[in-house]
């Protein structure tokens, strides 16, 4: 939270954040959600003009887990809305902000390989909303979890074993 935070400030970009009565569960990898959500959150700071605004949203509907970041940035142009998620694509839109282009393609690979999907919606000039969609359980997964608003991740190795494969292909 501090890093965006501070980079919110740098730019002058306002933050609206959720706030939860109580935690809920999900079984995932905390290291690994936490990279998906700072990098949405990164991205969409970084793209958005001063002044500007960015939304983080959480929810759980029919056992799953919906992370939104959206912003009131540049957009990205459509015919660039494929290539997005692809490693190396890296376009600045007019704005200072630059990256590696391994941003995006970082977290569609956590996404997936937590079970999950990764859906953009951005129109030019106006902004840009990418939505996860994680599974609560992996599939299989015996374990109950508790009703209530997204919060905490429950960090257990075990639950995703291949998860250093994907280290190690990113490296």
């Amino acid at each position: 939270r501090v890093l965006v935070e501070s980079q919110a400030a740098n730019r002058s970009v306002t933050l609206i954040l959720p706030s939860f009565d109580q935690p809920c569960y999900i079984h995932a990898d905390l290291t690994r959600v936490k990279q998906v959500v700072i990098n949405l959150m990164s991205n969409a700071i970084g793209f958005s003009r001063p002044g500007g605004v960015v939304k983080l949203e959480c929810w759980r509907d029919a056992g799953e887990i919906y992370f939104v970041v959206e912003d009131s940035g540049v957009g990205i142009p459509y015919e660039q809305q494929v290539r997005v998620f692809e490693r190396f694509e890296s376009r600045s839109q007019g704005s200072d902000h630059r990256g590696t282009g391994l941003g995006l393609s970082l977290v569609k690979s956590l996404v997936e390989l937590h079970k999950g999907r990764v859906m953009l919606d951005s129109k030019p000039g106006i902004g840009t909303r990418v939505t996860v969609r994680l599974p609560e359980r992996p599939a299989g997964s015996l374990t109950e979890r508790p009703a209530g608003p997204v919060a905490t991740v429950e960090q257990d190795p075990r639950a995703f074993p291949h998860a250093h494969d994907l280290d190690a292909r990113n490296g």
